[in-house]
C-alpha cells in the first residue's frame, strides 16, 4: 500500500472517530441560571466556566464561575460575583455526591462552601441537595443551606421540565430566613439552550420578596462553555 493510501485511511478512520465521539458525547449541563444547587457533575477533570449577568433597578451583578471535576462525584468549584456599589464576593466550593438517585429515591449531594468578602472576610456555609426524576422530562430539585457564615437559612424548590435534549425550562420558590428580619421570598422563571453540546445560553426573570409586595424584579442571561 502507498504512502499516499495509508495516510488517506489513517485521515479517514480519525474523521469517522471524532464524528463518532461527537454524536455520543452528552450535552452540557450548567449550574445556572437557576439559584438551586443541583446534584450533576463533572467528568473526572472536566472543566467548565459558566457567566452570566442580572440585572435590577439598583444595580448590575456579574459572576463568573470556573468548575473542576475532582474525580467522579466529587467536584470544586470557584466563583466571583461582583456587584455595583456592592464588595466583590468570592467562594470557594466542594460538591461531593452522596447517592445516586433511582426510580424511588432521589440524587443527594453535599456542598461546603469557603466565601470571602472584604467586609466579613472568610466565612463558611454548608448545604445538601436533592433531585427527584419524576419523569423523563420532569425533574423535581430543591435544597436546604445556609448563607451569610450559618446566619441565614436558604430552602430553594425547582420544577424542571426538559422537552427536548438542547432545551429546558423551571420554575423555581427560594426563601432567606434570618433573626433579624422577616423571611425573604423569592419566585423566578427560566430557560436554558445548547447551541452545541458543549456550549449553553441560559436567561432568567424574577421577582425577589414577591411575598411582602416589595417589588425587587430582575432578569439575567448567561453562558456555559465545556472546555473538556
Amino acid at each position: 500500500m502507498s504512502h499516499l493510501r495509508k495516510w488517506g485511511l489513517v485521515l479517514c478512520t480519525s474523521l469517522i472517530s471524532s464524528i463518532s465521539y461527537s454524536q455520543e458525547k452528552e450535552f452540557i449541563e450548567a449550574d445556572r441560571p437557576d439559584q438551586t444547587e443541583g446534584v450533576n457533575f463533572l467528568p473526572k477533570n472536566g472543566i467548565q466556566v459558566e457567566n452570566g449577568l442580572s440585572f435590577t433597578e439598583t444595580t448590575i451583578e456579574n459572576e463568573l464561575a470556573l468548575r473542576y471535576g475532582l474525580w467522579e462525584g466529587t467536584e470544586l468549584r470557584a466563583s466571583l460575583l461582583s456587584a455595583r456599589n456592592f464588595s466583590d464576593l468570592f467562594t470557594f466550593s466542594v460538591k461531593q455526591s452522596l447517592l445516586k438517585g433511582n426510580q424511588w429515591m432521589p440524587s443527594i449531594a453535599v456542598f461546603g462552601y469557603a466565601k470571602h468578602s472584604p467586609e466579613d472576610k472568610w466565612f463558611t456555609d454548608a448545604l445538601i441537595a436533592f433531585s427527584n426524576e419524576i419523569s423523563p422530562q420532569i425533574n423535581l430539585d430543591y435544597h436546604f443551606g445556609t448563607v451569610s457564615g450559618f446566619k441565614v437559612l436558604n430552602n430553594s424548590f425547582l420544577l424542571g421540565y426538559q422537552p427536548t435534549e438542547r432545551w429546558s425550562f423551571f420554575i423555581e420558590y427560594l426563601v432567606y430566613y434570618s433573626r433579624s428580619t422577616s423571611p425573604e421570598h423569592n419566585v423566578d422563571l427560566g430557560f436554558s439552550y445548547d447551541i452545541t453540546r458543549d456550549f449553553q445560553v441560559d436567561f432568567i426573570l424574577g421577582d425577589r420578596d414577591f411575598y411582602f409586595g416589595i417589588k425587587s424584579l430582575f432578569l439575567g442571561a448567561g453562558l456555559s462553555y465545556r472546555i473538556r
